[in-house]
C-alpha cells in the first residue's frame, strides 16, 4: 500500500471512532449484546478501547513512515493517538448517551503502548518476514 492509501485508511478510522463515540457504541447499546455477563461486557468494552487505539496508532505510523525516520514517526503517532483519545473523551462528555471518562484514555494509551512495542520489536528483528510484514 502507498502512503496515500494508509492516510485514507487513517481518515476512515478516525471517522469510525468519532461516529462510534457519538452514541452508536453507548454503554446501553453494548450492554444489549453482553446481557449475560457484566464482567464480559466490561472486559469487551476495555478491550475495544485497546484495539481501536492500537489500530489508530499503527495507521498513524504507516501514514508517516519513511525508512530513516522510525523514531520521529513513532513519536508523532503516539502524540496524535493520545491527543485523539483525549479529544474523543471530551467529545463524549457532550453526547447525552455517553460520558467522558479519563480512565478510558488510559485504556486507549495501553493500545498505543502495545502497538509501539510491537513496532519496536519488528524494527529490531533480524528476521525479514516479520519486519517486512509490519513495517
Amino acid at each position: 500500500m502507498t502512503t496515500t492509501h494508509w492516510r485514507i485508511a487513517l481518515f476512515v478510522w478516525l471517522l469510525l471512532i468519532f461516529f462510534g463515540s457519538s452514541g452508536l457504541l453507548s454503554f446501553e447499546n453494548t450492554e444489549k449484546i453482553f446481557f449475560f455477563s457484566e464482567r464480559i461486557h466490561h472486559a469487551a468494552r476495555k478491550f475495544a478501547h485497546i484495539a481501536e487505539y492500537a489500530i489508530l496508532t499503527y495507521l498513524c505510523f504507516r501514514s508517516l513512515w519513511t525508512k530513516n525516520r522510525f523514531t520521529s514517526c513513532v513519536v508523532w503517532s503516539v502524540l496524535i493517538s493520545i491527543l485523539y483519545a483525549i479529544l474523543d473523551e471530551y467529545h463524549q462528555s457532550f453526547v447525552p448517551s455517553r460520558t467522558g471518562v479519563w480512565t478510558d484514555v488510559v485504556w486507549d494509551g495501553t493500545g498505543v503502548a502495545i502497538i509501539i512495542l510491537l513496532l519496536w520489536y519488528a524494527k529490531h528483528r533480524e528476521n525479514g518476514k516479520i519486519r517486512q510484514w509490519i513495517l
